[in-house]
């Protein structure tokens, strides 16, 4: 049920949806949605707003690089020149990734992320700058 055949991680992966324990992003649509918590903690109009622009910016754009050697990139953005991740991923099993990643700081990181294929899209848990998990809808970008 959660896996489709003939779906390959390779490919450049663009963002759909976001959602982790304090926003819901659509990307298609442009919409946000803050968690309750969310919603106290940037009670003010002005903060909401800039709290909603915060996340379009950091995630509306999300760019994922699979290659067929297993090399990864994670890129802010569509313009896919300066990668935020670059590295190496594993396939551990069906549904389960290894990251070996260095992040812009020249930092090395080890991540860990699942995904599966509903639908022809990519659907990707990682856990990238904090310990709740992030959810991205992705669909195959084609050149």
């Amino acid at each position: 049920m959660h896996s489709q055949k003939n779906m390959s991680l390779e490919g450049t992966w663009k963002t759909v949806a976001v959602s982790t324990e304090s926003f819901y992003m659509d990307a298609k649509k442009d919409s946000i949605e803050l968690s309750d918590k969310m919603k106290i903690m940037y009670s003010g109009k002005i903060a909401l707003q800039n709290e909603k622009a915060h996340i379009r910016m950091n995630y509306s754009k999300n760019t994922f690089v699979f290659s067929k050697n297993g090399d990864f990139y994670f890129y802010l953005g569509e313009n896919l020149k300066s990668p935020i991740f670059t590295g190496k991923y594993t396939i551990l099993e069906k549904s389960k990734l290894k990251l070996n990643v260095i992040n812009r700081a020249n930092i090395a990181l080890e991540k860990d992320a699942s995904f599966y294929f509903e639908n022809g899209l990519l659907y990707l848990t990682m856990h990238l700058e904090t310990n709740s998990p992030t959810k991205y809808t992705l669909e195959n970008r084609k050149e």
